[in-house]
C-alpha cells in the first residue's frame, strides 16, 4: 500500500513518512468473496483489517438463540475491523461477513501489538474509534 494512502487513515495520521513505509510493508492483502465470513465470533483474534474495497456486515450471534443474529453495522471502503480482539485480548466479539467481493489489508497480531507500543497514537485513535462505534450502537 502507498505510504500516502496509509497516512489518510485516522489512526495513522501524524506518523512520519518513514514509519508509514515500515508499517505498509507489514500488511498483507486478503480477498473475500461475497458471503464469506472473514471473522468468526468467539474465535481468537489474530488480525486487524482495513477494508480497501467492498462491503461487509458486522453481525452478532444471539446469546439465547444462536439462529437469531443482529446486524450491528455495515462497513465499506476505508473502514476497519478486528481491532477489538487484539486491543482487549478477548475472542472475536462479532462475525464479519462479506456482502460483496472484498479486498482487505490485514495486519497480524505479532506485528499489530508492537506497532501500538512504538506508536501510541495509533492505539489512542483506535480506542477513540471504538468509543464512537459504541456510542452509535447505543443510539440505535
Amino acid at each position: 500500500m502507498e505510504t500516502e494512502r496509509l497516512g489518510r487513515f485516522p489512526f495513522f495520521r501524524g506518523i512520519a513518512p518513514e514509519a508509514l513505509q515500515e508499517i505498509a510493508r507489514l500488511f498483507v492483502a486478503e480477498k473475500f468473496d461475497a458471503g464469506v465470513r472473514a471473522v468468526r465470533q468467539g474465535e481468537e483474534g489474530d488480525k486487524f483489517y482495513i477494508l480497501v474495497r467492498g462491503k461487509v456486515e458486522v453481525v452478532l450471534d444471539g446469546d439465547e438463540d444462536p439462529g437469531k443474529s443482529k446486524r450491528l453495522a455495515v462497513l465499506e471502503d476505508g473502514d476497519h475491523f478486528g481491532e477489538i480482539a487484539l486491543l482487549r485480548g478477548v475472542p472475536r466479539t462479532a462475525n464479519v461477513v462479506a456482502l460483496t467481493p472484498c479486498v482487505c489489508l490485514a495486519l497480524y497480531r505479532q506485528d499489530f501489538l508492537p506497532l501500538l507500543t512504538r506508536h501510541p497514537s495509533i492505539r489512542e485513535a483506535l480506542e477513540a474509534s471504538l468509543q464512537l462505534r459504541n456510542q452509535r450502537s447505543e443510539v440505535r
